[in-house]
């Protein structure tokens, strides 16, 4: 049996520094993000712009340990 009112969920455009992605998926996937941590910290209640700061800001120091 299959369910005729179910559909997937759909990408929502967002727009991040002037510029349009046609998903939060693909706007952390172009900054070279983990798309699931920044809609985790979207859905926290944190603006795309934290969340993409926040995002970057633990991408930086990922590279810095690294790189120790």
């Amino acid at each position: 049996m299959t369910k005729q009112n179910e559909t997937k969920p759909s990408r929502t455009e967002v727009q991040y520094k002037s510029k349009s992605y046609k998903s939060m998926a693909d706007l952390a996937k172009a900054h070279d993000l983990n798309p699931s941590a920044v809609r985790r910290v979207v859905r926290q209640g944190k603006s795309l712009d934290e969340s993409m700061a926040a995002a970057l800001r633990v991408k930086k120091e990922k590279a810095k340990a690294d790189a120790a």
